[in-house]
């Protein structure tokens, strides 16, 4: 534009200077100057609207960075202030990650790498590795030596989380307890606090970050369909990908949301008789066009006509038979097949979903159904926030049903819930 303009004032001087006077060229020449400079003058105005709308970008932007600076500020105040000493352990017992009260336990500086075996005696540090190696929930019971202080009972409360050898680990001191079970009643109490603190600010933290996460997707979007002021395929680009990592981490919080929600015993379950033959049908509707676009087959097996009624409820069962046709569909292979189908078996009825895809590896089958493991595709194409089947689970046994799974390495898997029928 600015270009034309430049352009056209050149061509008036040429004509003027070379006698080119009418009255009449002299008029038109101003005439077009003048609607390139209100042109001009739009789309400067243009461009002010699309910087406010940018400015106003980074500034929610911002305000989520410093919601999120708050939310860690008041969880290291909750982790510091706890009552019981909680570490995080990795490669064996060495200490990754201590709260304040585990470090003074310990007697020893937070600045310090050291494996928590070292304050045990050799026995307790044995049954500690041991522990460790089955990755399940496990409570025992020890003697502390600490680095400066004196010995103390305590029980090691464990918790494996986000992966095989990462472990949390409630320290509670039981001195004075009158017998072992006392001490272990005392343990598990402080575990379930702690891991009801950690609940919270998830919760709590997901609340924070959904709010500005929204406001961010909502400009882009009318970034991305704005017809009166278009972007360039540059700048569109840039803008879907905003979209994209924007809706995959709204994905992430709202899960999170959920299986908070789960563990806080906030979710209200509407159980009824339900024909599971129209539900899994409006699933498949769902999940079709994402099948389309990876290029799997997705398909129902007819069930009988006589197929009883379940009791469940008809939003959560949709829910877990989403994640799990997701799931297959994400880890299936081109051109694979992704089937639903179900059937009676006695007093139960079965809902199955097979895939013909990578399968999960068999050292990674006793976690699948732990929050965030994602069966070692965690650093794979695949996007995913290791979640979904944790709540699926859960879900499942609050409608009192059953979830399992049968897999084979580069064969597929099947992943089935036995749902009580209706009488």
């Amino acid at each position: 534009m600015a270009g034309k303009l430049i352009d056209l004032h050149k061509r008036a001087e040429e004509r003027i200077s070379g006698g080119a006077r009418s009255p009449h060229e002299i008029a038109g020449v101003a005439y077009q100057l003048e609607l390139l400079q209100v042109e001009l003058d739009v789309q400067s105005e243009d461009i002010e609207r699309q910087r406010a709308e940018v400015e106003a970008l980074r500034q929610t932007i911002e305000r989520q960075r410093c919601d999120a600076e708050a939310a860690r500020d008041r969880y290291r105040i909750l982790w510091d202030g706890a009552p019981v000493g909680i570490v995080a352990l990795r490669a064996g017992t060495w200490i990754v990650e201590g709260n304040a009260t585990a470090w003074r336990m310990l007697g020893q500086a937070p600045k310090d790498r050291v494996p928590l075996a070292r304050f045990l005696d050799e026995a307790d540090a044995d049954r500690l590795h041991i522990a460790l190696g089955r990755s399940e929930r496990a409570t025992i019971e020890v003697r502390v030596r600490p680095a400066h202080g004196a010995a103390f009972q305590a029980v090691l409360a464990i918790e494996p989380v986000a992966g095989a050898a990462t472990f949390r680990v409630a320290i509670v001191d039981t001195t004075g307890a009158h017998d072992g079970t006392d001490g272990l009643r005392r343990a598990l109490a402080a575990a379930e606090a702690a891991n009801l603190a950690k609940t919270e600010f998830l919760s709590s933290l997901s609340h924070e970050l959904r709010t500005p996460l929204n406001a961010i997707l909502g400009f882009a979007q009318l970034l991305e369909c704005d017809h009166r002021r278009p972007l360039d395929e540059r700048q569109l680009e840039r803008v879907r990908h905003l979209l994209a990592g924007g809706e995959h981490m709204l994905e992430l919080v709202n899960d999170v949301l959920d299986f908070a929600r789960i563990e806080q015993g906030k979710i209200k379950i509407n159980l009824e008789p339900i024909a599971i033959a129209d539900v899994i049908a409006n699933v498949v509707t769902n999940l079709i066009p994402m099948a389309d676009g990876l290029k799997i087959a997705i398909a129902v097996i007819d069930p009988a006509p006589d197929l009883p009624a379940i009791v469940a409820d008809r939003v959560r069962i949709a829910q877990i038979l989403m994640n799990l046709g997701t799931n297959a569909i994400k880890y299936g292979r081109p051109d694979g097949h992704v089937t639903f189908r179900a059937a009676s078996e006695g007093s139960m009825l079965r809902i199955a979903v097979s895939d013909d895809g990578i399968g999960i590896p068999e050292d990674k089958r006793d976690r699948i159904f732990t929050p965030f493991e994602r069966a070692g595709q965690e650093l794979g194409a695949v996007e995913g926030t290791g979640i979904g089947l944790a709540i699926s689970k859960r879900l499942a046994e609050l409608m009192q049903a059953r979830i399992g799974f049968a897999s084979e390495v580069g064969r597929g898997s099947e992943f089935w819930i036995d749902f009580p029928v209706d009488r």
